[in-house]
């Protein structure tokens, strides 16, 4: 059975995968920086949540001591701010997932057991990464159910770029996600609609360019995916 350790100085997060997750594998919780490095040792969990707000040793600083060490546990940062100089950051720390605090917790649970589902991979930085970086931008929050199912279908399109949207990309979002096609395509147009009408108006015009109502869920995952395409090409990772 695979080991999680959740860093979570409130305790809110630890209690909902306590709750989520239960038999699906072993966790253990801790609230401050120093509990957790102990633990990365004594414990080896295969994936980490992690709080950046830690007391004691902030994530970061805990994050960049534990990968000195051999840490290869992957990881599930949960921050309340996040910019450029964070993000890459993160990338350079070999971080899998960001969510930007609060979360919705079957959204936490979700990425939980994605991390968990390959452990071992995070000495690449995730492309999962740099999608939420530019939904974040984009105002589409973590707390949006539609920015849960957004990251898989974007990365299922960048692969697939022939999928068809309703017969596939729904489908196995869904599948992933424990939830139905339906859902995923109402919480998907949700999320776009909230960052259109909420975003910062420059990133959507950079990115859709032209465009004067809100973008369909199929050309928002489209474009999406092909900027993803285009990264990956460049840096050689996909």
């Amino acid at each position: 059975m695979r080991k999680l350790l959740v860093a979570d100085p409130s305790g809110e997060y630890s209690r909902i995968l306590m709750r989520e997750l239960e038999g699906k594998c072993r966790i253990r919780c801790c609230q401050t920086g120093l509990q957790t490095l102990k633990l990365l040792e004594s414990f080896c969990p295969d994936g980490l949540v992690l709080d950046l707000s830690l007391p004691e040793m902030d994530g970061v600083t805990l994050l960049q001591t534990a990968r000195d060490r051999g840490c290869t546990a992957a990881v599930l940062a949960l921050t309340t701010l996040f910019n450029p100089l964070i993000q890459q950051t993160l990338q350079d720390l070999a971080v899998t997932y960001v969510m930007m605090k609060p979360c919705n917790s079957r959204a936490l649970a979700a990425r939980t057991e994605d991390l968990l589902r390959f452990p071992g991979e995070s000495g690449t930085p995730e492309p999962y990464v740099r999608i939420t970086g530019a939904l974040l931008s984009m105002g589409i929050r973590s707390k949006h159910d539609g920015f849960a199912f957004l990251l898989p279908a974007i990365l299922y399109r960048a692969r697939h770029p022939r999928s068809a949207i309703t017969k596939e990309i729904y489908p196995a979002v869904a599948d992933a996600c424990g939830a139905t096609a339906t859902q995923v395509e109402r919480d998907i147009r949700l999320a776009i609609e909230s960052g259109w009408d909420t975003g910062n108006r420059e990133i959507w015009e950079r990115l859709f360019p032209g465009q004067r109502k809100r973008p369909s869920n199929d050309l928002f995952i489209r474009r999406m995916a092909e900027i993803l395409r285009l990264e990956e090409t460049s840096t050689g990772r996909f």
